[in-house]
């Protein structure tokens, strides 16, 4: 949190912190930083990259396959490149 509050567009501090929410439980919440990580990544292998470490942790978790479902497919638009 402490990495978001100094700079809200760092994508690694949004993606982790969705990370440790994921971990808590926190769906509702660790989808906010989800996205904000996706729509702040500017090449599609970062928005990858996110992806897959959202996946994984909430394999490790045992999420519920409707959670995994809803981060599993993100708004199209988060994935969109700037410009």
């Amino acid at each position: 949190m402490r990495a978001i509050q100094l700079d809200p567009n760092y994508i690694n501090g949004n993606r982790d912190l969705a990370l440790s929410l994921i971990r808590y439980g926190e769906y509702k919440e660790a989808e906010k930083y989800y996205n904000k990580a996706l729509l702040l990544a500017k090449e599609p292998d970062k928005d990858l990259e996110i992806m897959h470490d959202i996946e994984e942790t909430l394999n490790d978790v045992g999420a519920d396959e409707n959670v995994v479902w809803t981060f599993k497919h993100p708004d199209p638009h988060l994935l969109e490149p700037p410009g």
